[in-house]
């Protein structure tokens, strides 16, 4: 196990040794939305340069995505355009959550743990959702998606309020939660040809 499996399916990382059945949780599922909110993060992330994507990737992944969230986002300001700005701000400057370099070629973006907590606290009825992880972002007191609502003057307990209608249940089959979030990038996307709507 990972201390990011272990964050996310909630086992103390002492714990090294498989625990009888009764005690195990079932791993998180993904659903769609989500994992598409992922993708964008991850290549968010890339294009910037970025050896790790964080929060903030998160919440630009949800701007980007379109959908409930995102429209939450933009009538409170939260645009593409603002989020942009406040992620380079952040990244240029930020001690909680540093983005890195990507390091070499083929090397992509990783997820850091921030990212594995954020899913983990977006988990609704056994699933993670956009509007899970819109919640769970907003819930964050630090790290790169507090810097940027805060660079943005955005009350993140406002925007929660506004937004507690849309953490439903999912409504696509949900996919098992892969044991490394930036394995959330599904197969479809990383084919050949393949590309992501709406970004």
């Amino acid at each position: 196990m990972t201390p990011i499996h272990d964050a996310l399916v909630g086992a103390p990382p002492a714990a090294r040794v498989p625990l009888p059945t009764p005690y195990r949780r079932p791993r998180p599922t993904v659903d769609d939305g989500a994992e598409r909110v992922v993708a964008l993060a991850w290549r968010e992330a890339d294009e910037r340069g970025h050896g790790t994507f964080g929060t903030g990737h998160l919440l630009l992944g949800l701007v980007r995505a379109g959908g409930a969230e995102a429209g939450l986002l933009a009538a409170a300001g939260v645009t593409a355009d603002t989020a942009g700005a406040a992620m380079a701000l952040v990244a240029a400057h930020s001690v909680s959550e540093p983005v890195g370099r990507t390091g070499g070629p083929g090397g992509g973006p990783v997820a850091g743990e921030a990212v594995a907590e954020v899913l983990a606290a977006a988990t609704t009825g056994g699933a993670v959702t956009t509007a899970g992880l819109l919640r769970a972002l907003l819930a964050g007191p630090w790290g790169q998606a507090a810097e940027m609502l805060a660079a943005l003057a955005v009350d993140p307990a406002a925007l929660a309020d506004a937004g507690a209608a849309l953490a439903g249940s999912p409504a696509a089959a949900p996919r098992p939660m892969p044991r490394n979030p930036s394995g959330l990038l599904s197969a479809a996307w990383r084919r050949a040809g393949a590309t992501i709507t709406g970004a």
